[in-house]
């Protein structure tokens, strides 16, 4: 059988014109959206750690692997409790 008998045959007519635009859109903007963000949070990343003094090695993979760059950052910058010895 040929594809027209079978869209017929299934009630939904000329299934050549039905275009879910709408889904499409949405899903482009996310991506685009979502990678200009990634891209942004990267390159101030990237520029946060080249004032911190580093080489393009060590900027170019800050800004590659982010989070874990603001996780050492954290626990690198944060200053350890005091110990009370002798208590």
């Amino acid at each position: 059988m040929t594809p027209a008998p079978i869209a017929a045959m299934s009630g939904l007519g000329d299934t050549s014109t039905i275009v879910d635009t709408g889904g499409v859109q949405f899903v482009v903007l996310a991506l685009v959206v979502g990678t200009m963000v990634a891209v942004a949070l990267m390159v101030s990343t990237a520029v946060g750690q080249h004032r911190r003094g580093r080489g393009l090695p060590l900027v170019i993979l800050a800004g590659l692997f982010f989070p874990i760059t603001w996780i050492v950052w954290y626990v690198h910058d944060e200053q350890p409790y005091p110990r009370v010895h002798g208590v």
